[in-house]
């Protein structure tokens, strides 16, 4: 079956972050003596979640000041303001994979359809679009604006929806969905979508030979 849209996960995929924010956070200022267990696990396992999907403002979150706590969350892990916050952690995300870039500009090239899929909240798609990669995609799919996140079955039968309404004459598997998470590409895979995981930088030469080998695009 040929391939018409090609969906991309971030992390791991299009983007491949040396350290993450809670590892860099804590670094930052040593004196702080920032923990994980004692005060970042809270947020980031609990409320960083319900902003993915839109539930609560990752703004308004940092703003707050946890229990037994005198300062809120932006202060405690040692920055003056919330914006300040925000751009140590998304500018400090951004790397690019650039081969999956320049695929990403060829497959357009040939009219294949590109579309990010990816758990993110919408301060974190808006920096994507302003500052990162997010010009290169002709459609983001994220959590916040499905209001459900992957591995949900949901989360791609949301998908499958509105590009159904781009092209009522497509099939569910002429889409191919890339992901670093077994339990994505599990999901994505029961409901028809082809798919690739991508385990590493390393699997890029043998994703780009499957993809280009099964274009429905124009040449």
């Amino acid at each position: 079956m040929v391939i018409k849209v090609v969906l991309f996960d971030y992390d791991g995929v299009v983007n491949f972050a040396p350290k993450m924010f809670s590892q860099r956070v804590s670094q930052r200022k040593p004196e702080l003596d920032l923990n994980w267990e004692k005060d970042l696990k809270q947020f980031f396992t609990q409320i960083f979640p319900l902003c993915k999907i839109g539930q609560k403002d990752l703004k308004v979150e940092l703003s707050k000041i946890p229990q037994h706590e005198e300062n809120p969350y932006f202060k405690l892990w040692g920055f003056e303001s919330v914006e300040e916050l925000l751009e140590f952690w998304f500018q400090g995300e951004q790397n690019p994979f650039d081969k999956m870039i320049k695929l990403i500009e060829q497959l357009k090239r040939k009219e294949i359809l590109c579309c990010l899929a990816t758990n993110n909240e919408k301060y974190i798609i808006e920096y994507i679009k302003k500052f990162g990669v997010g010009n290169k995609f002709d459609i983001i799919f994220s959590s916040e604006n499905l209001k459900t996140m992957k591995p949900q079955k949901i989360f791609y039968e949301e998908i499958l929806k509105e590009l159904s309404k781009k092209d009522k004459e497509l099939h569910v598997n002429e889409i191919y969905y890339i992901d670093d998470e077994e339990e994505n590409i599990n999901s994505a895979q029961n409901l028809g979508f082809q798919t690739f995981y991508m385990k590493d930088k390393n699997s890029f030469d043998l994703l780009e030979s499957e993809i280009l080998r099964n274009l429905g695009g124009k040449n």
